[in-house]
């Protein structure tokens, strides 16, 4: 069982129980802006969804292990605007989840090119969409017209423009302390990430076949890394004590030397991550 000890401060701790968590789904690979150092890899991925069956599959069974623990749920990539069944995934999360906060965390890039039908879906789900403000020029009017017209909250992410990105450097060789890490990162036990049937507390798991796939390199996922859903007998608490330890791919991260570079459009390279 993991412990807390005397190396490491109380204040550290991010491994005290928790039973509500929300539920951060990637939906899409791929994206139309490209930031540079995009924790999502989403900057260097090729064309990539989430299939709606799939989706349905998936939620259906995280309802029935998780059921009211989930108090959020936010659908994120990539750029889920992409996503070309979109609208029939706001209707599929209220299938399972009628009552619970849903979210859309966007660039908002391609409002322009949706229909009527994509607003008028998320007035009837319900749906919050969040907007990434990066500096960039949009027609804000457009879509602060949409979200008048359609009775849509929304906000933008901090409340403000991002004009920096923090990142945190990949080591290749795996030599970085995991616990140490798991105490200093900002998505230890606060979240859940589903991929494909897949959960964990942290994005990278889900997402590094990215960085593998267009650098030639190998950090490998094991099944410490992940909680696979469908397995047989998984009850709740099996995955709340999962995600609140350290994993194998922690020592291949490195939150306590997280480093801040203007924002930008990415250049594809390798320096963006180590």
């Amino acid at each position: 069982m993991f412990e807390p000890n005397n190396d490491y401060p109380g204040y550290l701790y991010p491994w005290k129980k928790r039973y509500k968590y929300t539920l951060h789904i990637n939906i899409v690979d791929h994206c139309d802006l490209k930031c540079a150092g995009c924790s999502n890899f989403s900057c260097i991925s090729e064309y990539g969804i989430v299939e709606k069956e799939e989706f349905e599959k998936d939620l259906k069974r995280i309802k029935e292990i998780l059921g009211t623990s989930i108090r959020c749920i936010n659908l994120l990539g990539g750029e889920p605007l992409l996503h070309p069944y979109l609208e029939e995934l706001f209707y599929i999360v209220r299938k399972f989840y009628p009552k619970t906060h849903l979210t859309i965390q966007t660039n908002a890039v391609s409002f322009k090119q949706k229909s009527e039908s994509f607003w008028k879906s998320c007035k009837d789900t319900n749906v919050d969409i969040h907007i990434s403000k990066y500096p960039i020029k949009l027609d804000e009017d457009f879509y602060l017209k949409k979200f008048e017209e359609y009775g849509i909250e929304w906000s933008y992410l901090n409340n403000s423009v991002c004009e920096k990105f923090t990142t945190y450097p990949i080591d290749l060789l795996g030599k970085q302390n995991s616990l140490l890490n798991f105490c200093t990162c900002t998505e230890s036990n606060r979240r859940i990430h589903l991929y494909k049937g897949k959960l964990s507390t942290c994005q990278v798991p889900l997402v590094i076949r990215h960085f593998n796939k267009k650098f030639g390199k190998n950090i490998p996922v094991t099944e410490e890394d992940y909680v696979d859903i469908y397995k047989e007998g998984l009850t709740r608490d099996e995955i709340f004590e999962k995600i609140r330890k350290p994993t194998n791919i922690c020592k291949y991260c490195s939150p306590t030397k997280s480093r801040d570079f203007p924002w930008r459009i990415s250049n594809q390279t390798i320096d963006e991550y180590i």
